[in-house]
């Protein structure tokens, strides 16, 4: 009975993924607005400075590029691309209407043609604020061509799993399933004790 439990939790975690995919993807295409290069003048460049139109140098390990007023853009989407290799993870990270301290982070999806392309799907929620990480090193040149925010990516990107969403694929089922069972047979338990009782 517990393996038939446990199947049917995993059918049921790959159909809800699948669904949360296809429902996202139908969102931002209804209602995302047109894409738009955003200026760094909108950012305020945090532990770098500015050496050139478009280089940086970073002056901590920590640099990153915050938006000063995200209320101005409705954003769905974000993608950098930069015209060279940096060190350290390349993230984004955001704020929401419910959660206005940074606290949602969006991997790289992404890489392509030469370039070096960061694409970031956002949740479906209203986004305040975005930080951009494209270097975690002392002293690197982050040489950036353009920030793009609500471009449209491909339908599966939205279908896109990391090491953390498989690890919770594999455990998550059967850690329900025993805990379950679990509740199941204490309930199991108390109903014979009260009725030994009687």
């Amino acid at each position: 009975m517990k393996k038939k439990i446990t199947l049917l939790l995993y059918i049921l975690f790959v159909a809800a993924f699948l669904l949360e995919g296809v429902v996202h993807f139908a969102y931002d295409r209804i209602t995302m607005p047109q894409e738009e290069e955003i200026d760094f003048s909108n950012f305020e460049i945090v532990n770098m400075k500015q050496t050139g139109e478009k280089t940086f140098v970073s002056v901590t390990n920590d640099p990153y590029f915050e938006m000063i007023d995200g209320d101005r853009y409705v954003m769905h989407t974000v993608k950098y691309i930069l015209h060279g290799e940096t060190s350290g993870a390349r993230s984004l990270y955001y704020t929401t209407t419910k959660e206005p301290i940074y606290s949602g982070k969006n991997m790289i999806i992404a890489k392509d043609s030469g370039n070096y392309t960061f694409e970031f799907i956002l949740p479906m929620e209203e986004i305040r604020r975005i930080r951009l990480d494209m270097s975690g090193a002392f002293n690197e040149v982050i040489d950036i061509d353009k920030i793009i925010i609500n471009y449209r990516p491909e339908f599966t990107d939205y279908f896109s799993v990391d090491e953390m969403d498989v690890a919770k694929f594999i455990f998550m089922p059967p850690a329900i399933a025993s805990v379950l069972f679990f509740v199941y047979d204490l309930f199991r338990y108390y109903i014979r004790k009260e009725k030994e009782e009687i």
